[in-house]
């Protein structure tokens, strides 16, 4: 996702407050990649996760007790791609993977 962190990253990165104006041009790319099937990374913790469903915690928990008492089991949905958001440079050498979104499938429409 997007952090603040990230921001103050990508400025030091880009050398933002040195560059000449002409290297502060820079365009954002969108792209998918494929992944194997069951894992996503996440950029906090370095660590391989295998879900699609980063939500709030408390959710995983209610839903987890809920399935317990019924029985039935909802297996989360697995990521197959990353929507990457990358920033790069125009008359520069910058690359920045600036946001990663694991996505089940992605579309056109």
């Amino acid at each position: 996702g997007f952090s603040t962190e990230v921001d103050r990253m990508l400025m030091r990165a880009a050398s933002i407050e040195s560059c000449p104006t002409r290297e502060k041009y820079v365009f954002l790319l969108l792209d998918e990649m494929h992944i194997k099937e069951d894992l996503i990374f996440d950029k906090h913790t370095g660590a391989m996760i295998g879900y699609t469903d980063l939500g709030d915690i408390n959710m995983h928990l209610l839903r987890f007790e809920e399935s317990m008492k019924t029985s039935v089991h909802l297996e989360p949905q697995l990521a197959k791609s990353m929507m990457v958001f990358m920033v790069r440079g125009l008359f520069t050498r910058l690359q920045f993977p600036y946001a990663q979104f694991p996505c089940a499938n992605l579309s056109g429409e």
